[in-house]
């Protein structure tokens, strides 16, 4: 087992020298000028004979266990001895045979042989610190942390041997045995009147059966108007880039039509994945950006489904869509004002992937009868059948061509789309042809002029056979594509004048019956935000926007004052905004916010936000809100309310409350034992179990980042996202020290996987002391048993020694070969789990009790 005597803070040495020496101000470090050949023990730079006797024994050789490094990662641990500035390695060929890419190993072996420098100027005391950390030997060096028993090896390139990746496209096989991963999410919004309450909520469940690289996958939710409805049920496999499935499925996720709208259907599926390969392709997005006049409460519905809802600022807003479904849809915005519906706004929605890779064609197939949604459990099948396909592959390294086509009895829908990728632009041209005439184009890039980023999107439908009633008719046939409509938008941002600049357009028309004389709307907006004043812990922002949307202008300049702490970020926030409206005068109103963030884990044992606003609104009105999102190791859970009073004209109006929430969870269940997940929902878990301290906390690391918080004596899940591999190990918090297993797990997962990893834990607690005989002598090199070996006394008799905090004794080895023990004191000074034992007696026959 690799087991390691520290945690992450440098405590041990350091807070010895801080209770021993701090008085002395004589800290424990080797003199920063010093030669690299210099192996005379000194203690800041003094002579021994300068050093107060009962110190002299911190700058004299001790030898201990200490944990070995190569490029980061544990290598092994093994027996040294080491000054404040030298070090001996008892076996050094043992501990590199374990590294393996060394070219010269008797070479590489005779520079690390002997004493040698440890570079205690090079070791790094924050995490943040850049300039620390570093060796370029001739050979090979090392630096050594004394106070965490870390040391770091570091070798000359000429004597490595040249690795060559090889790197497999596609995932591993999974071994993971059954596994069942329920996530679950309850989102709502609503506001409170008395004359006039009105609520939503959703329930969403997603229920994932996974073994090995096949899963049932199971989409639900319930809703205040119907009962429980499953929206996709169907078994998958999807291994080394090869998807197949049946059952009722949503949409292929793969090469998803620009114009034509996914369909349910009750069939199958087969073809490329690029889930389980490792060159995955980037995922984008259509923007969605709404205008509003004052702050407001928005709500996404995706088929009557709630699926997005919070509250906006006045002005341009664009819309997180990073929790939408991938796919291509039609998704309804409804803005309210209180408990007044303000607009109701009709986007389609598409979420695809782009570049596929380099050495094969990608392509889909997927047929069933269609189906839709109704009071019922399950879909009902609606008597249509839907067959589609796809396929796309590289024209050059850095642009492809991609086919695409839908097909009904009555309707069918070809699109083929030019995608080219540069360095510092990109550009995506669709072509779209269907029955009845219809046809379309689509034009997104992006790209650099200079000091300006531009993004522009251009959609345009022509399906002048759509009839709006048509489906309404009993026989109608199931269409593919919508009405006409055009979208357009345009964003631009740069620096300027020391802060940063930004401005955007967007416009969507609707059209029916051929006719463009229908509504449009046309959003502009312009904002400036800079730093204008740092100082301590704090900065001052100033922001201006300004937005217009036909006939209504808003326009805002704040200032927000920030204090960034460790653990603790605050915002205090003025601002004033003017409006001009079609419905009243040009007018001005102010208000204040309050925002706060915390990163502690300690405070409720999570970390979250927290926030508070006032306005007075130009309209009569006035607003007290306020936000809170707490995240716990078991949950997430999030809620914003504004209470809104009518004052002036309208103080005899009801007051009345917005609000919105949402709480996501999940757990994990396999044969080795269940846990919660966590509100950071994923298809796939991480089951961290750790063996012994029960009152420890570890942090659990994926590929060298924390990402969650295992406790002794328990299993903790974390979700993590399905079709990856992941390095897994654990690191104690706090300033304990524990003998723990530091060595790191490889695991890969699929959906509904749910992987156990193993470790073992045991607190230790180091103690400092002296060692005397019966007469009060210096115990000279006396070997202390502890539970990796032995460590030995120096010629004064002081020792260091990590043991259990159970133990109340340990065994000693003289140097004449004969055994004494000495016995630990009840009680003594105890600094960041390193304990100040003072004098211990070592007698002769004594016996553990």
């Amino acid at each position: 087992m690799k087991t390691c005597f520290c945690n992450r803070s440098p405590v041990a040495l350091l807070v010895v020298c801080s209770v021993l020496v701090a008085p002395l101000s004589l800290p424990l470090l080797a003199e920063e000028g010093a030669a690299p050949g210099n192996t005379r023990p000194t203690l800041a730079g003094l002579e021994p004979s300068q050093i107060p006797e009962e110190f002299r024994g911190m700058a004299a050789p001790q030898t201990t266990v200490a944990d070995f490094y190569y490029g980061g990662r544990f290598v092994t641990s093994a027996m040294v001895t080491y000054t404040p500035d030298t070090i001996t390695l008892t076996d050094p060929r043992a501990l590199l045979e374990r590294i393996g890419t060394i070219s010269h190993l008797d070479k590489v072996e005779a520079a690390l042989s002997g004493r040698i420098f440890s570079n205690p100027g090079q070791v790094c005391w924050r995490a943040d610190d850049t300039r620390c950390g570093r060796l370029n030997p001739e050979v090979a060096g090392v630096i050594f942390d004394a106070s965490r028993f870390r040391g770091d090896i570091f070798i000359a390139e000429p004597y490595l041997q040249v690795q060559t990746l090889n790197q497999s496209k596609y995932l591993p096989d999974s071994s993971s045995s059954l596994g069942l991963i329920q996530g679950l999410s309850a989102v709502t919004s609503g506001v409170t009147a008395s004359d006039d309450d009105q609520s939503s909520y959703s329930l969403f469940g997603n229920t994932l059966l996974g073994w090995q690289e096949n899963h049932l996958v199971a989409n639900w939710d319930y809703n205040q108007d119907s009962r429980f409805q499953i929206d996709t049920f169907y078994l998958e496999r999807d291994a080394r880039g090869l998807q197949m499935g049946a059952g009722y499925l949503d949409y292929s996720g793969m090469m998803t039509p620009e114009f034509s709208r996914s369909q349910q259907v009750f069939g199958v599926k087969l073809g490329s994945s690029m889930n389980s390969r490792l060159d995955v392709a980037d995922v984008n997005s259509t923007p969605i950006r709404i205008f509003t006049t004052g702050r407001r409460r928005v709500e996404v519905f995706r088929d009557n489904r709630l699926i997005y809802a919070g509250s906006v600022d006045a002005g341009s807003q664009e819309i997180d869509t990073g929790s939408f479904p991938q796919g291509s849809y039609q998704v309804t915005i409804r803005i309210y004002d209180g408990p007044v519906l303000e607009q109701e706004i009709t986007r389609f929605f598409t979420k695809s992937v782009r570049l596929p890779p380099s050495d094969e064609i990608i392509w889909y197939l997927e047929g069933g009868e269609m189906t839709e949604r109704n009071q019922d459990t399950l879909p009902e099948n609606i008597g249509e059948w839907l067959l589609k396909g796809g396929a796309a592959g590289r024209v050059t390294d850095n642009s492809s061509i991609e086919l695409r086509s839908s097909a009904t009895r009555e309707q069918q829908v070809v699109e083929a789309e030019y995608f080219h990728q540069g360095d510092e632009w990109d550009i995506a041209i669709t072509g779209m042809a269907g029955s009845d005439r219809a046809r379309g184009l689509a034009l997104e890039t992006a790209f650099s002029v200079g000091p300006v980023y531009l993004s522009y999107y251009h959609q345009r439908l022509w399906n002048d056979e759509f009839r709006p009633d048509q489906n309404t008719e009993e026989d109608a046939p199931v269409t593919l594509l919508e009405e006409s409509y055009e979208n357009r938008s345009l964003s631009a941002s740069m620096e300027f004048l020391g802060g940063s600049l930004s401005g955007s357009y967007s416009y969507n028309r609707q059209m029916t019956d051929n006719s463009s004389s229908d509504d449009a709307d046309t959003i502009y907006s312009l904002s400036w935000s800079r730093n204008v004043g740092r100082f301590n812990d704090f900065d001052l922002d100033l922001e201006m926007d300004y937005s217009e949307s036909d006939e209504d202008k808003n326009a805002t300049l704040g200032v927000t004052l920030r204090r960034n702490a460790r653990n603790w970020d605050v915002n205090i926030r003025g601002e004033n905004r003017w409006e001009d409206s079609r419905e009243q005068d040009v007018a001005s109103d102010f208000g204040y916010a309050l925002d706060s963030r915390w990163y502690r884990d300690d405070i409720l044992n999570g970390t979250g936000e927290l926030g508070m606003r006032y306005e007075d609104l130009a309209r009569d009105q006035k607003i007290l809100g306020g936000n809170v999102k707490y995240e716990h190791a078991r949950f997430l859970a999030e809620f914003t309310a504004d209470h809104i009073s009518p004052t002036g004209e309208q103080s005899n109006q009801e007051s009345y409350i917005n609000y919105n929430g949402r709480i996501d969870t999940s757990f994990a269940v396999n044969g080795q034992g269940a846990g919660l997940g966590g509100g950071n929902r994923a298809d796939s878990a991480l089951m961290v179990a750790i063996d012994g301290s029960p009152s420890a906390q570890f942090d659990v690391l994926v590929n060298g980042s924390a990402v969650g918080i295992a406790k002794g004596n328990s299993k903790t899940v974390v979700p993590l996202s399905p079709y990856g591999i992941y390095r897994v190990g654990i690191r104690p918090r706090g300033n304990e020290f524990y003998r723990y297993d530091q060595g790191e797990r490889n695991i890969t997962l699929y959906p509904g996987n749910v992987e156990v990893v193993d470790f073992s834990a045991a607190e230790e607690v180091v103690l400092l002391g002296k060692l005397v005989d019966g007469q009060g002598g210096a115990l000279v090199n006396a070997a202390i048993q502890s539970e990796v070996g032995f460590v030995r006394t120096d010629r004064f008799g002081i020792f260091q020694v990590n043991l259990p905090p159970s133990d109340k004794y340990f065994q000693v080895k003289l140097a004449d070969g004969q055994s004494c023990g000495a016995e630990i004191p009840e009680s003594y000074q105890k600094r960041g789990g390193v304990g100040m034992v003072g004098v211990l007696e070592c007698r002769q026959g004594a016996a553990r009790e």
